[in-house]
């Protein structure tokens, strides 16, 4: 009787323990329906998740990286390699070779001059030493780079007070409703206090018909005007600091646009006559203090340079939509400035201009 008991009370558990099996997933299920469970590793890109437990599991080509299965092709997870971190090449790409990280090609404008795979680290726009590639170096009568070319020095002058003032012919300046451009070398100083903020203007006598550059403590304006008094002057935010910087207000088909440092700002709409009615100048404007300022290379054309962001240069060739340049060249002689594109726009000095002791804005 006991042996009945016990060989019954075994069957019942065997019956239990199929059913059990049978509520049970199965390891294949749970790829599927079972396969989001929290924290788990998994495999990138395999219709679905696939739980993986560490680096061990992960398929042949990947590692685990961040609780997932990542190529080892990748250079933004570190390649074949232990860690996950980017491989990170200054001004260059990066590439996967052999499962190592290895540098790509340089960023344009840059070279890897050193020769070591560190990087791209010299800009070739302005190094003198690698000017334009590794191969070549400024020197002699082209000391400086720009853009990527060896170029000769340039020249600055300094307003050394409120009442100092630079005239210019305007010889040229009867632009009408053309194209045209207005750019200018400048840094500020601090040996005087003045609330000037007019750094350009045509016209200085009769302000109408005219264009000027406005560099305000927080904004710098290209105010074209025409006989309103009272124009709509295409606006950007200013330099605050002491560095050189390169300003232009060009103008295509009736748009106007204001760049700093070769950075388009703002653009405006604006078709007034522009007329040679009396001298342009810089400094003392009307009743407006003169800046306290450094001046370096300035130039007008009668065509629009700059459409969309540049690399600013400061010394310019001279060609058919020039109509006056300073300072790229000739230097101030104490009292006038050539005009170097030949024309009658000789400039003179009313006072209170000195030859600067920089080169600008080649320092």
């Amino acid at each position: 009787m006991g042996e009945r008991r016990r060989l019954a009370a075994l069957g019942g558990f065997a019956a239990f323990a199929t059913a059990c099996s049978l509520l049970a997933p199965s390891a294949s299920s749970l790829s599927g329906e079972y396969s989001d469970v929290p924290g788990a590793p998994s495999v990138d890109g395999a219709g679905g998740s696939v739980p993986v437990d560490g680096a061990s599991n992960c398929p042949p080509g990947t590692k685990s990286c961040g609780g997932a299965c990542v190529s080892t092709s990748s250079p933004e997870t570190g390649c074949g390699g232990a860690s996950c971190s980017a491989c990170l090449y200054p001004h260059a790409s990066a590439l996967c070779i052999a499962g190592a990280c290895a540098m790509g090609p340089c960023e344009n404008g840059f070279a890897n001059c050193n020769g070591a795979p560190d990087g791209c680290e010299v800009d070739t726009k302005t190094a003198s030493q690698f000017c334009g590639s590794c191969l070549v170096s400024c020197g002699g009568a082209l000391p400086l780079c720009s853009a990527g070319t060896c170029v000769a020095r340039c020249h600055a002058v300094k307003v050394t007070t409120t009442r100092a003032s630079i005239r210019f012919p305007s010889t040229g300046l009867d632009l009408g409703a053309g194209d045209f451009t207005v750019e200018v070398w400048a840094r500020k100083h601090t040996d005087f206090v003045a609330s000037g903020h007019t750094l350009f203007a045509t016209n200085t006598d009769y302000w109408a018909q005219a264009v000027a550059l406005r560099w305000f403590p927080t904004q710098i304006l290209c105010d074209t005007r025409g006989l309103d008094p009272n124009p709509t002057p295409v606006v950007g935010p200013a330099p605050t600091d002491l560095a050189w910087h390169h300003f232009a207000c060009a103008r295509e088909a009736g748009t106007v646009r204001l760049f700093v440092d070769g950075r388009l700002l703002a653009s405006g709409s604006a078709n007034h006559e522009l007329v040679a009615r009396s001298p342009s100048g810089m400094g003392i404007h009307y009743d407006e203090p003169a800046m306290p300022l450094f001046i370096g290379p300035m130039r007008w054309s009668r065509s629009a340079r700059y459409g969309a962001d540049f690399f600013p240069r400061w010394h310019w060739s001279i060609d058919a939509g020039t109509i006056a340049q300073f300072l790229v060249t000739d230097g101030f002689d104490g009292s006038g400035f050539p005009d170097e594109a030949g024309q009658d726009n000789n400039a003179t000095s009313t006072g209170g201009v000195v030859a600067a002791d920089e080169e600008a804005p080649c320092k």
